[in-house]
């Protein structure tokens, strides 16, 4: 059902894998990937910028042009490169292993034809924010190079299985432990039977995307908006996951304070939401809430047996008790599952607002979601270990 090819893409050298390559950078804060970023010149969120990432005021980004990020990028691109960070770049599959305390999962890299993403083949499951989506087209083909594969997965055959199996059986190619928390593995197919086999197997798969939607989009819009300026149709770079190997956590929402016109006692009213004595973790259908000083449950009412716990936030809380439409990013913070939860709350007492704590989707329930072709809002899962940036360098030229 989709078309995968092998990709042309560089490798980090071993002598650059502990300066250049970054953690994925919706897994920091702006804050962060600031502190990071200016400690460390090497680093790929050089290269990956937002405006809020360079913005002098941390809460606005007006004083930020797209051109000024457009140049900064470019320079830290070309500094990387002109140092020989990377290998020159091959022509082949790659599996990617991302192993995090006792969890490991391993991709297949690869390009795959936009033309699925744009015909549906290729399915999603969040929103897109439009702005976002064309400020990465436009920093792919002005920069002129993607690093970070778009991670998707796909229901594991044995066919699948047993290459993947084949192909971890040789040493990898390079191991990357340096800095990161995260042991990166990768492993170079140049085997041609073996490519052969694994383009034939994904022609009968069905691939979902499990993060990086935007990046998926502004793909898309390059190959619409930008065609001129590249030689052929820009694929997808990817990194296709075995379903069975997922591990994803939920993003957690911080209320902030200027919107917080609910009270503790106005939640207490509610017959379905009770006081609790501390944190716990969250249950399907529940919702822990921490604000002035106090720990709530509050029971969603699943009425639909595919309603998601992000999509009843919104209907059942956000809009009708804060009206708060559509998980409006200028009043909700989405915070990842990585995080300790007490940070959040600590965060609350520190600014006031409200910590709003979800139970992660299930594997089952993502993919049964994304099959039905509804879309959740931004932010309503999180994949972890994250694929990284700096591994791989992909241009956009060609």
């Amino acid at each position: 059902m989709v078309d995968i090819s092998t990709t042309r893409a560089a490798l980090i050298k071993p002598e650059w894998s502990n300066k250049v390559p970054s953690p994925a950078y919706d897994s920091l804060t702006p804050q962060q990937r600031r502190d990071t970023r200016l400690a460390n010149p090497w680093s790929f969120l050089n290269v990956t910028l937002s405006p809020e990432d360079i913005s002098i005021d941390p809460d606005s980004s007006a004083e930020v042009s797209v051109d000024q990020l457009i140049t900064l990028a470019r320079e830290s691109i070309d500094r990387i490169n002109n140092a020989g960070a990377f290998s020159k770049p091959c022509n082949m599959f790659y599996l990617y292993q991302l192993q995090k305390n006792d969890h490991t999962q391993t991709a297949l890299v690869a390009d795959v034809a936009t033309a699925d993403y744009d015909s549906g083949n290729i399915k999603i499951h969040e929103q897109v924010q439009p702005d976002r989506a064309n400020l990465l087209a436009e920093h792919m083909i002005r920069v002129g190079v993607i690093s970070s594969p778009i991670a998707m997965t796909f229901r594991t055959t044995g066919d699948i299985k047993r290459l993947f199996t084949l192909c971890l059986s040789q040493p990898a190619t390079l191991t990357i432990t340096a800095g990161l928390n995260i042991t990166q593995k990768i492993w170079q197919i140049t085997d041609t039977v073996i490519t052969g086999q694994f383009v034939q197997a994904f022609k009968h798969q069905s691939l979902y995307i499990i993060d990086g939607h935007h990046r998926a989009a502004a793909t898309s819009a390059v190959n619409h908006k930008f065609n001129h300026m590249i030689q052929t149709p820009l694929p997808l770079f990817s990194a296709l996951f075995p379903h069975n190997e997922l591990k994803l956590l939920g993003f957690n929402r911080w209320i902030k304070p200027d919107n917080n016109t609910v009270t503790a006692d106005k939640l207490l009213a509610r017959s379905n939401c009770t006081s609790i004595d501390g944190y716990r973790a969250p249950g399907q259908t529940e919702l822990i809430l921490y604000t002035q000083g106090q720990w709530l449950s509050f029971q969603l009412n699943r009425q639909e047996e595919n309603d998601s716990d992000v999509e009843l936030l919104q209907s059942q809380l956000l809009r009708p008790l804060y009206a708060i439409e559509n998980d409006n990013q200028r009043k909700i913070e989405n915070i990842s599952g990585m995080q300790d939860p007490l940070e959040l709350s600590q965060k609350v007492d520190q600014h006031g607002g409200t910590a709003i704590y979800l139970a992660p989707l299930t594997v089952n329930q993502f993919l049964q979601i994304a099959d039905t072709d509804s879309l959740l809002p931004p932010k309503s899962t999180y994949f972890t270990p994250k694929v990284q940036s700096g591994v791989f360098l992909r241009s956009t030229k060609n």
